[in-house]
């Protein structure tokens, strides 16, 4: 029996990072982080490039890959190459060839969009309260293009957990 893999995606500050652990409590399941956080925090000026979001995605694929190795019936992950691939195109207009390669190889058995219904919190990382339907939108149009199944989260507290 092989792994279903299950990636949280969406805008800033939509309770991905919270949900992801939730969920793996709740199924007593591994899950992967977002290393573009760890990233991020480890930079002081929190200042980034182009070639950094490309060795965000391919760690971000190895400890994802280290954690299927282990083979249990779910992984829940923080982010994917979905998030890659629309943060390359959104902040700097081009593509990353790792992440474009390996889009649809990568590509999790359920995404689970989250809506941006929940209060913006203020976060040193944390770039733009203002676009965040927009890049809901967008995530909803790429999940459609590449024929994922997903599904939208949205509500509060443990109606975004049931949900």
């Amino acid at each position: 029996m092989s792994t279903v893999k299950i990636v949280l995606i969406g805008p800033e500050s939509t309770g991905k990072s919270t949900l992801t652990k939730q969920l793996a409590a709740h199924f007593n399941a591994p899950f992967v982080s977002e290393f573009a956080r760890e990233f991020l925090e480890s930079q002081q000026s929190h200042v980034y490039e182009l070639e950094d979001l490309e060795n965000i995605a391919r760690e971000q694929v190895a400890r994802t890959n280290i954690a299927l190795a282990a083979k249990p019936k779910l992984l829940f992950c923080d982010t994917d190459l979905v998030t890659l691939h629309i943060w390359a195109l959104d902040k700097f207009d081009r593509k990353i060839a790792f992440v474009e390669n390996n889009l649809m190889t990568q590509k999790a058995d359920l995404y689970l969009l989250c809506a941006p219904d929940l209060p913006w919190h203020p976060d040193p990382l944390r770039e733009d309260s203002t676009r965040r339907d927009f890049l809901f939108e967008w995530n909803k149009r790429l999940l459609q293009r590449l024929n994922a199944t997903r599904e939208i989260i949205n509500g509060h507290n443990e109606s975004r957990l049931y949900n």
